[in-house]
């Protein structure tokens, strides 16, 4: 992303950041201060810079500090703060104002919508104590590599750290809100948290689809599915390892893409799994510092 459309859009991020720290505690002025740095966190994401450091510089050097109305280069120090003030919920809830807020000026509606979650290695593995360990699917790259090996391409792979678990609207690739947990949390259960929050802050169409892979194969998220709007149920049957999952047959189930393209956008562009931060409320900020850069890139 060019710096020149990231300049033009930092003051409408900004405004609604700093809004929400004033709903934290933090006055206007020491606010607009706070929001500032928050938005720094999702510029180092947007870039793919990889220390505080050099974000310091990167905004100065590029006058980016001056839009956002720092009147000297922002000391490095200043991040890692903010990380602190963030780190109960803050820029959770100002992802989730600034989604809210694109639907209702577009007019959009939810037609399909689909859930997934991506991992999140912990970097201080010995020293980071809420990290735990889960297993996941192996990537269908690990999974031909298995088969060409002589190994079983089904094999479970384990991960030491956390989760981030999303729901997407599936036409346009769009994270509506997330979620971070341990690694051996299962998907089924963020389907509570997040299921919810979708059909209480968008508009679903009459008939609108959830798609789910096996993971979310169970009678009572079925049910939960169906109570919306004749909502339809499209999620692959788990055969429980006595057969093999079967897909669904509806036209609408490869658009469950989506929500696995939303996962590798935010792994591989915006360096969600390159995560330094030791704790579940820090990875948390991480994890939205990513979404936020995503929103600002693409649906801006």
């Amino acid at each position: 992303m060019e710096i020149i459309e990231v300049k033009s859009r930092i003051r409408y991020v900004l405004l609604r950041v700093a809004s929400v720290a004033r709903r934290y505690g933090h006055p206007y002025k020491e606010g607009l201060m706070v929001a500032k740095n928050w938005v720094a966190l999702s510029i180092k994401q947007l870039f793919g810079i990889k220390s505080d450091e050099k974000l310091s510089d990167f905004m100065w050097e590029t006058g980016m500090a001056q839009e956002m109305s720092y009147k000297q280069k922002p000391n490095s120090s200043l991040f890692s703060k903010a990380r602190n003030y963030a780190k109960f919920g803050a820029l959770t809830l100002t992802y989730g104002e600034l989604v809210r807020e694109f639907y209702r000026n577009s007019g959009r509606t939810l037609r399909l919508i689909g859930e997934d979650g991506t991992d999140m290695p912990a970097f201080f593995t010995k020293k980071d104590t809420e990290a735990r360990l889960g297993h996941r699917t192996q990537k269908r790259r690990e999974q031909q590599l298995n088969k060409m090996t002589g190994k079983d391409e089904k094999e479970k792979a384990w991960v030491l750290g956390y989760k981030l678990h999303l729901i997407n609207d599936c036409e346009i690739g769009l994270p509506l809100i997330g979620v971070v947990e341990t690694a051996n949390v299962h998907d089924s259960r963020l389907f509570y948290v997040l299921f919810p929050y979708a059909v209480e802050n968008f508009n679903v169409q009459y008939g609108a689809k959830f798609l789910g892979d096996s993971a979310f194969d169970s009678a009572d998220i079925r049910k939960k599915i169906r109570e919306v709007n004749e909502m339809k149920d499209v999620i692959a049957v788990n055969g429980r390892g006595h057969y093999k999952s079967e897909t669904p047959k509806d036209k609408d189930y490869g658009k469950r893409w989506s929500t696995e393209q939303s996962n590798s956008i935010l792994e591989t562009t915006y360096n969600l799994t390159s995560n330094r931060m030791r704790g579940i409320l820090k990875t948390t900020v991480h994890a939205f510092s990513c979404l936020i850069a995503n929103f600002m890139e693409h649906f801006m």
